[in-house]
């Protein structure tokens, strides 16, 4: 009985903590796609309005010629169904970017910035 006890917590605490839709893990897996070009990763983590933005941008023949590495993610912040993730870029480590998301469906995605 004890040793039922000791699996089943162990077993919730490892997939509690490997939370494959935190804004962070999104963002993550959705950079790596950036920098190996597997656009249909890429459009997997992001909303329908990024994908579309980003389709636009590569029939232009826009490439990633920066060989610079991933940015390095710092931290994120969760505000209702928005969240921002902040990451430094390696070109200019003094600066740091924010990635949007956008919580659709119960999943984090990816997305612009909102037009003022």
């Amino acid at each position: 009985m004890k040793k039922q006890f000791l699996f089943i917590f162990f077993a919730i605490v490892i997939f509690s903590c490997s939370n494959s839709n935190s804004p962070k893990s999104v963002v993550a897996a959705f950079l790596k796609g950036l920098e190996a070009f597997d656009y249909p990763e890429v459009e997997k983590h992001c909303t329908p309005r990024y994908a579309k933005y980003l389709s636009v941008v590569i029939s232009m023949g826009a490439k990633n010629t920066a060989n610079e590495g991933l940015p390095k993610i710092l931290r994120d912040s969760i505000v209702g169904d928005r969240a921002y993730v902040f990451v430094q870029n390696r070109k200019d480590i003094n600066l740091e970017d924010i990635v949007l998301l956008a919580k659709i469906d119960g999943k984090w995605k990816v997305d612009l910035p909102m037009k003022k």
